[in-house]
């Protein structure tokens, strides 16, 4: 009898329930849900980034070389 109202004062409290387990486990799962989804979506933003860069960085080393090239060869370089 001792233990049951126990039990029960506990679950009146929150102390020992399974509703409020289950509800923090639910949020647990969905707040980590969404921040999987945003690492991805700042995982790929960077990427996007980091390929703009790149490509970036190899149109001007192009661009460089074309120009040392053409001064090598004797013609006149082009400035912009």
């Amino acid at each position: 009898l001792i233990r049951d109202q126990w039990r029960l004062l506990q679950e009146i409290s929150g102390e020992l329930t399974p509703f409020t387990e289950k509800v923090k486990k639910q949020l647990e799962e969905n707040s980590s849900a969404e921040h999987q989804a945003e690492l991805l979506n700042l995982k790929e933003e960077y990427e996007q980034k980091i390929q703009e860069l790149e490509n970036d960085f190899q149109g001007r080393t192009k661009e460089i070389i074309r120009e040392r090239l053409l001064a090598l060869a004797g013609y006149p370089i082009n400035q912009h």
